[in-house]
């Protein structure tokens, strides 16, 4: 067999194992609402792509804090690369962040199997799971376990222990079992669905449903009138015809039927279940519509301080203490090492403030001009790792014993 045929036969052998994705024909909106397909809803799907490109942007850091130098980063740590950069082989930090939370925000759930070394049981790679295969869980004793279906295998199962699951929630009653965001959901987003598909199907046909044909002459005549007005759908409607000349049928006209969106609330109806979607979230709805004319901030910082304190920050906490529980050791917690995401990489200021901000820092002793530089991605020295202070400002209580000492004495009978 030569080599090509090797190569034919190794394709054509994996061929089943291939994994597809979903189509785009198996998300298209139906017509009701399905709860299994949120991300059909643009609000739903706009605010979750938001918070999952936000925590895919965050770096996650292993820190260790030393004795007089303060909280540093430790990169020779073996975690670091795993949570940072390359969780596993095939998915890098952002995207294995954002997967986990489209899972979490859409099903309520997030899971990451922690694959573990035989024998030192040392992290080796994490993995993220389709959180619809986790089908629930059960508490032995002490212990919890996640019932995890086996891949292409909905009837059987396997229990995994927690200390090997990663699992992260949205808001939860028992501490263990994130909600489904569609209990509290379900009719905002299938109001936004339906409101949505009514206009989308009102324009498909030319804007022409709120149009009837009248027959001009009396007598019954329903027979003429049903194939007249297939001929008139069949001709005019359809966004492809706009603009057509119409030429009614015989003994016809056209009249109208008052359809106004506005008047009936639809689109009304549609802002109020988005932003209640939005405020679920806790994304801003200038943020999730776009509009920004909507926002009350003064300006672009403030907007990015409101997000990160109010929304980010608490998703933050969550991750944190999922993962130092699931993946530090008590040895390494008394080391003094902790995970932790950078949110403050979330705040981007404008060049003044962010000079005053580092010219205060440097100037007070906090910060050297080194770091400075490394912050900004500029090139730094050796030279510039020095703390400054400025020598021209003193405390009062020297100032005042050096006063005392500058006072001049009386002049006495020796001195005449």
């Amino acid at each position: 067999m030569g080599l090509y045929d090797s190569l034919v036969s190794i394709i054509v052998g994996r061929t089943d194992k291939v994994n597809t994705p979903s189509q785009i024909s198996a998300a298209i909106a139906p017509n009701k609402f399905d709860t299994n397909h949120p991300e059909t809803v643009a609000v739903a799907n706009t605010c979750v792509k938001i918070l999952a490109e936000t925590m895919g942007r965050i770096p996650l850091e292993v820190y260790k804090t030393v004795k007089g130098k303060g909280k540093l980063k430790d990169k020779r740590f073996y975690l670091y690369d795993i949570l940072h950069t390359q969780p596993n082989n095939w998915t890098n930090s952002n995207m294995f962040f954002q997967a986990l939370e489209y899972h979490r925000n859409f099903r309520g759930n997030s899971f990451a199997l922690i694959h573990r070394n035989s024998g030192s049981g040392r992290v080796e790679y994490l993995e993220v799971i389709d959180s619809r295969r986790v089908i629930g869980y059960d508490l032995r004793g002490k212990e919890l376990y996640y019932l995890v279906t086996r891949e292409g295998d909905e009837k059987n199962y396997d229990a995994i222990n927690a200390s090997n699951m990663l699992h992260f929630r949205m808001q939860t009653e028992d501490g263990i079992w994130g909600i489904h965001p569609m209990l509290s959901l379900k009719t905002n987003m299938s109001l936004v669905h339906k409101g949505g598909l009514t206009m989308d199907t009102f324009y498909e046909n030319n804007a022409f449903s709120p149009k009837a044909l009248k027959s001009t002459i009396q007598g019954k005549n329903t027979k003429f009138l049903d194939e007249a007005i297939g001929d008139f759908e069949t001709l005019y409607a359809g966004a492809a015809k706009a603009g057509k000349v119409i030429k009614l049928p015989p003994n016809t006209e056209l009249q109208d039927l008052v359809i106004d969106f506005q008047t009936a609330q639809v689109i009304e109806s549609m802002r109020l279940s988005s932003q209640q979607i939005s405020a679920h979230y806790g994304v801003p709805i200038f943020m999730a519509t776009g509009d920004y004319t909507q926002s009350k901030f003064n300006s672009i910082e403030a907007m990015q301080i409101g997000f990160k304190v109010h929304t980010i920050a608490p998703i933050t906490r969550m991750y944190k203490a999922e993962l130092q529980m699931k993946l530090l050791t008590s040895t390494d917690l008394l080391a003094g090492r902790e995970i932790e995401f950078n949110i403050n990489s979330l705040v981007e200021p404008d060049t003044k403030t962010k000079t005053e901000y580092f010219k205060n820092m440097i100037y007070t002793g906090v910060m050297t001009p080194q770091t400075a530089a490394i912050f900004e991605g500029l090139p730094a020295s050796e030279v510039q790792d020095i703390h400054l202070i400025q020598s021209n400002m003193m405390g009062l209580e020297q100032y005042k014993n050096k006063g005392s000492q500058q006072t001049p004495k009386e002049p006495t009978n020796d001195d005449k």
